[in-house]
């Protein structure tokens, strides 16, 4: 049996006492944070190809002391999404499927793991990088591909993407517990 919780009534006035100096602070506390959220971004390397130019948040070529290019495993780079947007995606990739039940017509939904991880990894890259990896049909090749969210799809398994997906929601401070409602169950057991 749970505890019972002891409740405490408080009387409370119509009027609230304003605190100017208190009323800056917190404005100024949740500017700070909005503008460091904004330019948060998280990095994720994608072992499996190797020998990329390497670059910086900003898009810039990363070179050694000596002026070379540096060179290493792909870096995808991804920011934090507007508020709203994991759990707008979250309805627009669940699937209502219309199952017959003692002759009434109930629907079950179903959740599309694999287009919500690569949509959500798409959305949150960071333009230039998506640009540059993903949306330049150069890179296509002779994949059956038309759009650089379908190519990405094509060239990142599901482990990468569960990464991909791990570093946006780590962006969006959600926890453990949580993130399993948005897909985490993309990323491979003991990884």
């Amino acid at each position: 049996m749970p505890a019972r919780r002891e409740f405490q009534v408080v009387e409370v006035d119509n009027e609230v006492e304003v605190d100017s100096e208190a009323e800056a602070a917190i404005m100024a506390a949740f500017a700070s944070t909005r503008e460091r959220e904004k330019t948060e971004v998280a990095a994720v390397e994608i072992l499996r190809y190797k020998n990329v130019p390497q670059r910086d948040p900003g898009g810039k070529l990363m070179r050694s002391p000596e002026g070379k290019t540096e060179i290493g495993p792909l870096v995808l780079y991804f920011r934090r999404l507007e508020p709203g947007t994991l759990m707008a995606m979250r309805d627009t990739f669940t699937i209502k499927v219309p199952v017959k039940r003692a002759g009434r017509v109930q629907f079950d939904e179903k959740f599309d793991n694999e287009g919500f991880a690569v949509h959500i990894a798409y959305i949150a890259m960071l333009p230039w990088c998506r640009q540059m990896y993903f949306d330049n049909p150069k890179l296509w090749g002779e994949e059956a591909v038309g759009t650089g969210e379908e190519f990405m799809r094509a060239r990142l398994n599901l482990g990468e993407l569960g990464y991909c997906l791990d570093a946006v929601q780590q962006l969006e401070g959600l926890g453990e517990e949580y993130a399993d409602s948005l897909g985490k169950a993309l990323r491979p057991a003991g990884g």
